[in-house]
C-alpha cells in the first residue's frame, strides 16, 4: 500500500496530536503503517518539528512523545477563532467588509524554521499566496500576523 497522496506525511503527524498537544509515536506508527507512510517518513516529520522548535521530544523511538511547544501554540491556537468565524459567517452572521489584508514578508535562510512557521500560520489562516513571501486574506488579520511575528522574534533560527 502506498501513503495516501492527498495527505502530506506533516499533515498526517499534526493530525495525529491529542487534545493535550501530544503526539505519540506508537499510535502515529501504527496508524502510518496502514496509510502506507514509511517510518523513515514519520521520522523526518518528527525531526523537522523539533528542529522548527514547535515541538520537543521524549524518548526515542516507538516509545517517544513529541509535545507541542509555546511556539506551536502561538501560531495554531489562532485557527480555532478563524474556524469559529468561518461557522459565523458560513450562517450569514458575521458579513463581509471587503477588505483585503496583504501580508508580505522576507526572511533568508538562516531564519527558514521561523519563515516556514510564518508561512504555516498564514495557510492555517486560509491565507491564499500570490508570491513568494506575500499571501493575501479577505479578513483583518493583522493582529494574528503580528503575535506569530512576535513569537518569531523571540526563537532562534
Amino acid at each position: 500500500m502506498t501513503a495516501n497522496s492527498n495527505l502530506g506525511s506533516r499533515a498526517f503527524v499534526i493530525g495525529m496530536m491529542r487534545p493535550d498537544g501530544t503526539l505519540l509515536a506508537s499510535d502515529i506508527y501504527a496508524v502510518g503503517e496502514r496509510l502506507g507512510f514509511t517510518t523513515h517518513q514519520i521520522r523526518l516529520v518528527f525531526a523537522r518539528l523539533v528542529d522548527d522548535g514547535v515541538f520537543t521530544q521524549e524518548g526515542r523511538g516507538i516509545r517517544a512523545v513529541l509535545r507541542a511547544t509555546d511556539r506551536y501554540r502561538s501560531l495554531h491556537e489562532p485557527e480555532q477563532n478563524w474556524l469559529r468565524l468561518a461557522y459565523r459567517q458560513d450562517a450569514g452572521d458575521a458579513p463581509w467588509d471587503g477588505q483585503w489584508t496583504l501580508v508580505a514578508f522576507s526572511l533568508d535562510e538562516e531564519r527558514r524554521s521561523a519563515r516556514n512557521a510564518l508561512r504555516e500560520l498564514l495557510t492555517t489562516l486560509a491565507a491564499a499566496p500570490l508570491a513568494g513571501g506575500l499571501y493575501v486574506h479577505g479578513l483583518d488579520i493583522r493582529d494574528e500576523v503580528a503575535s506569530a511575528a512576535s513569537a518569531l522574534s523571540r526563537c532562534s533560527g
